[in-house]
């Protein structure tokens, strides 16, 4: 009986963290979060002064066979609890982000989104990620033209 208690408590405190999760967004946490949209082509070169910032995500796989980069549209919301902030993207569809909650995490607070890129019948996009506030999260892979389209998601809590 005392192994099965030796066993047992460790796993129900094992058990207890594991159901301490992300906090549930409160209707007062409003985190500014913005999309920066930028075309990558072949043909050119260089990246846009506006988004120097980001040069050193965009100089790394899988950005390096493209030589330019240039800041389409710029975005920012005051973001509110599970109502989603449309834009719509240079290539005709629609980019809808969601703020959904925040925990405290490694590096300050941790901000979690979902990211949706189409319309109600046909998403090409619906994933939920992770982000510390200051950083950027880039998705990339639709077309516009002859180049290619990154995102850049960033969050602020204010």
């Amino acid at each position: 009986m005392r192994a099965l208690r030796a066993f047992a408590l460790p796993l129900l405190a094992s058990v207890s963290l594991t159901l301490v999760g992300p906090s549930v967004a409160r209707a007062d946490e409003q985190p500014s979060c913005g999309v920066k949209v930028i075309l990558a082509t072949h043909e050119g070169t260089g990246v846009d002064p506006k988004i120097v910032r980001l040069k050193h995500y965009l100089a790394k796989e899988p950005f390096t066979s493209y030589k330019s980069f240039q800041l389409l549209d710029d975005k920012r919301w005051s973001m509110r609890p599970s109502v989603a902030e449309k834009m719509k993207l240079p290539n005709g569809k629609e980019l809808a982000l969601t703020y959904l909650d925040s925990a405290k995490g490694p590096n300050g607070t941790r901000l979690r989104l979902r990211l949706e890129i189409g319309d109600d019948s046909k998403k090409v996009l619906n994933t939920t990620f992770a982000l510390d506030e200051g950083a950027y999260v880039l998705q990339a892979g639709q077309r516009h033209g002859d180049g290619l389209l990154i995102l850049g998601v960033s969050c602020d809590k204010k």
